[in-house]
């Protein structure tokens, strides 16, 4: 029973996650800050996010905040650090080299936590354990689900970097990001309207 608990929180994570906008983010964000950094980064949102949302669904389901505050907020974070990369773009010719890795680990741990608060994968891992007789393996196979479905867009960001030139790198991703938070923000909207 704890194996199949394993095995179907793993598979539910994973293909939730795939085409996501986490993983879309895993991509870019590996670009700018190389593969390595934004791993470690995922790896201790995973875990944080996994934990607090296998402990709520275990029993402390209030403990989760309103998912269309949740919208409001993430979404405004992701527009501001959107235009915050637009407004600090600069054209550069070359090949593009990641910041140090320090930076890209703190970004993408932020990062991540913005873009899994109130998404359907962790509403996915809430609903799991608040039915599982194994609640620590529902939090493995959510994680490793997690971790595994983003590790390919990091991968893939990981190699588009060394493809592109640094000025595309960056207003890619600040694109991207200004692009998550008006789609956070809309869908704000659309919700409190409903």
């Amino acid at each position: 029973m704890a194996l199949r608990e394993l095995i179907t929180s793993f598979f539910l994570i994973f293909m939730a996650e795939m085409g996501d906008k986490t993983q879309l983010m895993a991509t870019v964000l590996s670009a700018r800050y190389g593969l390595y950094s934004v791993f470690a980064g995922a790896i201790g949102a995973a875990l944080l996010l996994q934990g607090i949302t296998v402990i709520a669904g275990s029993g402390l389901s209030y403990f989760i905040p309103d998912r269309n505050m949740l919208f409001l907020i993430s979404g405004t974070l992701f527009l501001l650090l959107g235009v915050y990369g637009l407004l600090n773009f600069k054209s550069k010719e070359g090949k593009y080299e990641p910041e140090p890795r320090g930076t890209g680990t703190i970004t993408a741990f932020t990062y991540f936590l913005l873009a899994e608060m109130g998404d359907k994968t962790q509403i996915a891992t809430l609903a799991r354990a608040s039915t599982s007789n194994f609640p620590l393996f529902t939090f493995a196979g959510a994680f490793f689900g997690l971790l595994l479905s983003n590790f390919l867009g990091m991968a893939a960001g990981a190699y588009l970097s060394s493809k592109l030139k640094t000025n595309i790198v960056k207003l890619l991703s600040a694109l991207v990001f200004a692009g998550f938070g008006i789609t956070h923000l809309i869908l704000f909207i659309i919700r409190t309207r409903l």
